[in-house]
């Protein structure tokens, strides 16, 4: 998130500088106790890093982290200076992450603790001078003024990034919302053509069984299902009118039985309707015109409600236009038969 990766940079850079400024200080100590002292918080600063990047979503590790890098803090306060130290501005990070991840009480309650450490440190460690605590105090007024006025910016700061966070969030939410109407529109103009081409194709056949193929395959192209098939009743027990472009899923020849008994008694009920069968979801609609029942359009899909409510609405339509389609061959036949008779009794 972006506020880990601003915590997560402000400690490094922060932890480099006040190093340096603390290194080449010469009223410090000696080297040595300086380079021990900047490679315990170096270490610390890499292991603390690890912690809050492993535990964010976990608010109360993450208290227990903060607690225990403010008392680490106060320690490397103690002996590098006090208000004099460089370390100061280093033990902004807790304020940082207390400003951002709590409520406001905590960041200055952390303020408090820092500044009353680092003035007791000053005033009994680093005070060789022996000077009054109210005069060390009023020496050191526009630093405690400028660490409160940072803190009030921190926390002013993080307020507008919670806001920018919040509209971020509506945007991406928004964006998602229109790209999924984007989808759906395309996903609706690709129907329409598929429909069309349909249409067209439907009205060009010359024969029955291909038509009832093309039927079976614009049936599983628009309803995007794993396998479709059509069922029409004859003497020999039924028979069954697969999708050309698919592999054969029917069943072996026993279930093929079995699966034609329950067709045959779904299709005996109007509309369109749902049935389980070999531990598969079917949709079955019969297709019909106003005289006759052409047989039963099936198709196999998942069992959740809003898919199996789209399918059940593309499949209506469709059997719609498949019976128009073949009412139209069967009359073209009617038609044609007339045709010679008329001839046969006009020669």
């Amino acid at each position: 998130s972006e506020t880990i990766k601003i915590i997560y940079l402000y400690r490094y850079i922060s932890l480099v500088i006040t190093s340096l400024f603390y290194f080449i200080d010469i009223s410090k100590h000696t080297l040595a106790v300086k380079a021990f002292i900047i490679l315990c918080i170096v270490v610390s600063s890499i292991i603390l890093n690890t912690l809050y990047l492993k535990n964010q979503g976990n608010s109360a590790k993450v208290i227990l982290l903060v607690y225990m890098e403010i008392i680490l803090n106060c320690f490397i306060l103690i002996p590098s200076g006090g208000l004099s130290s460089p370390y100061v501005w280093y033990a902004l990070n807790t304020l940082l992450i207390t400003s951002m991840m709590f409520r406001k009480i905590f960041c200055w309650l952390n303020l408090l603790v820092y500044l009353s450490v680092a003035t007791a440190s000053s005033w009994l460690i680093v005070n060789k001078a022996n000077t009054n605590l109210t005069v060390l105090i009023h020496q050191n007024m526009n630093f405690v003024l400028g660490f409160t006025l940072i803190t009030l910016a921190i926390q002013l700061l993080t307020r507008y990034l919670k806001r920018m966070t919040r509209e971020s969030e509506k945007l991406k939410l928004m964006n998602e919302c229109l790209y999924d109407a984007n989808t759906k529109i395309r996903e609706s103009m690709n129907y329409i053509l598929e429909l069309y081409q349909a249409v067209h194709l439907f009205t060009t056949m010359d024969d029955r069984d291909e038509l009832v193929r093309q039927i079976v395959k614009y049936t599983a192209k628009i309803t995007r299902v794993h396998h479709a098939f059509f069922y029409s009743h004859s003497g020999d027990g039924g028979r069954f009118i697969g999708n050309p472009d698919q592999a054969d899923g029917f069943p072996n020849e026993t279930e093929r039985k079995a699966l034609a008994q329950q067709l045959e008694l779904a299709g005996l009920t109007e509309g369109i309707k749902t049935a389980e069968l070999f531990n598969k979801a079917y949709i079955l609609v019969p297709i019909h015109s106003s005289f006759k029942r052409y047989g039963l359009l099936a198709v196999e899909t998942d069992k959740t409600v809003h898919r199996a409510t789209e399918v059940k609405e593309q499949l209506g339509f469709l059997s719609e236009l498949g019976a128009i389609a073949l009412e139209r061959f069967e009359l073209e036949e009617v038609n044609e038969k007339l045709l010679v008779t008329q001839e046969q009794n006009r020669i």
